[in-house]
C-alpha cells in the first residue's frame, strides 16, 4: 500500500485539495498517514483548523502535525507580501504539536 503525507499552508484550495486527496486514497489503495500544517496564504493556527476541517469534513481519521510558526529564511517573499512578520526558524525538530 501506497502511503501519502499531505503537507499545507492552509486556505480554501488546501481544504478542498485534501478533501479530494482523501477521496482519491480510498479508492486507489493508498493510506494518507499524515498532513504537516504551517505557516503561508494563513496563520498557523487557522491553516491548522483548515486541514481539521478538510479531514473531518471527509470522515477521515488522520494525524495532523502542526509546525512551527515562522519561515525557513528572512525576507521570505510570502512573508513580505503577506505584510506579516515571522521569526526565522532555527531548530526543525523542537516545539511541534500533534494534533
Amino acid at each position: 500500500m501506497t502511503k501519502i503525507i499531505i503537507d499545507t499552508h492552509g486556505g480554501l484550495e488546501d481544504v478542498i485539495a485534501i478533501m479530494h486527496s482523501i477521496k482519491f486514497a480510498k479508492h486507489n489503495k493508498m493510506q494518507i498517514i499524515g498532513i504537516t500544517v504551517t505557516n503561508g496564504r494563513r496563520t498557523l493556527e487557522d491553516a491548522t483548523t483548515d486541514a481539521l476541517l478538510a479531514v473531518t469534513l471527509a470522515g477521515a481519521e488522520i494525524p495532523i502535525y502542526k509546525g512551527k510558526n515562522c519561515f525557513i529564511y528572512e525576507g521570505s517573499n510570502q512573508a513580505m507580501m503577506l505584510n506579516r512578520t515571522y521569526p526565522k526558524c532555527v531548530n526543525y525538530s523542537d516545539d511541534h504539536d500533534i494534533l
